[in-house]
């Protein structure tokens, strides 16, 4: 888990890997009314420069049985939504068109203390169940607790991956000394959910809490999670991406890739760095932002050149995925 500022977060290796490995990935922020941050989304979506196949937003003010005031319509997605029933709260999916899902009519709701939209999306494989959730401040704790664990209790019946996202206004920080918190917590672990999202996701001059939450009930895949730093409203946006990797490779597992040092010379390195016509590589009257692009572009090109990328053979994958077989190991049983 880590916090990333938007460059980054889409200039991360890991993150980039992550995409050769056909990932499925997510995001949720609490969007403090879709109509008022809509173009402020947009924004964010496109500096991220991820594909998120998932993007869940609480939260949105979108009313039961009223027409919302914008387009809120994003290239390659399709939205769903649950609305709210009061002036604060709503849920909803911005979902990629490259995905098959059906929504979970039979466990979708909206009531005074919360809203829940569930979806399932199809594989070929094992379909994954998400959903995303706002509970509302105050709201009567015990009546979520009562939905949300009969909720998970059936998809965990169905034997499927599932995904839970959302404003919980729970704040894990408290594991320790909130009863409720605990309880909850323990609730959802004992269904195999784990959190994602470890670090504090509402910060203010006076206070830092983590009520925005992203769960997983797999340990069988790797997994890339963390806290998107910008200022739509006061919750950072969480995201996980979900490796189709795991301990247990299967034959189609591919594209995971290292930096190759066997013919890495540092001194014809930096002399190459030495000899850059950084006039030339800088844009004119470039703003900040820009400017370290084009640098980290730059030698970004130049490490390829010297240090460039190589595809992680199976049989590497599988002993680092073994961290225990030391060298002496391997030697004895050769």
């Amino acid at each position: 888990f880590n916090f990333y500022t938007c460059h980054e977060f889409h200039s991360s290796q890991l993150i980039r890997n992550s995409v050769l490995d056909n990932c499925f990935s997510v995001i949720h922020l609490n969007i403090r009314s879709l109509a008022a941050n809509f173009d402020d989304l947009t924004t964010l979506l496109s500096s991220l420069n991820h594909n998120f196949h998932i993007i869940g937003l609480s939260e949105t003010k979108v009313l039961k049985n009223k027409e919302p005031i914008i387009n809120e319509t994003i290239s390659g997605y399709s939205f769903f939504s649950q609305p709210t029933l009061h002036n604060a709260g709503g849920v909803g999916f911005y979902i990629s068109e490259e995905i098959e899902f059906h929504s979970r009519d039979d466990l979708n709701v909206s009531t005074n203390d919360f809203e829940c939209l569930w979806i399932e999306v199809h594989s070929k494989s094992r379909n994954t169940v998400c959903a995303v959730v706002y509970r509302h401040p105050n709201s009567n704790f015990e009546n979520f607790k009562v939905y949300f664990t009969s909720a998970i209790d059936k998809i965990s019946k169905e034997s499927k991956i599932s995904i839970l996202m959302g404003d919980f206004n729970i704040n894990l920080l408290n594991y320790d000394t909130h009863t409720d918190t605990a309880e909850f917590l323990n609730t959802l672990g004992t269904y195999c959910f784990q959190p994602h999202i470890t670090r504090p996701t509402r910060i203010t001059d006076h206070s830092a809490t983590l009520i925005d939450h992203i769960y997983f009930n797999s340990t069988e895949h790797r997994t890339i999670s963390g806290n998107i730093l910008c200022d739509i409203t006061d919750h950072l946006p969480n995201f996980l991406i979900i490796n189709k990797l795991s301990n247990n490779f299967s034959s189609s597992m591919t594209n995971i890739y290292r930096r190759d040092y066997s013919k890495f010379e540092p001194d014809e390195f930096l002399t190459e760095v030495k000899s850059v016509n950084w006039e030339e590589v800088f844009p004119n009257k470039a703003d900040a932002n820009v400017i370290f692009d084009s640098f980290h572009a730059k030698i970004t090109e130049i490490v390829d050149r010297h240090v460039p990328l190589k595809k992680v053979s199976k049989r590497q994958l599988l002993l680092s995925a073994k961290p225990w077989i030391t060298g002496g190991i391997k030697n004895s049983i050769k």
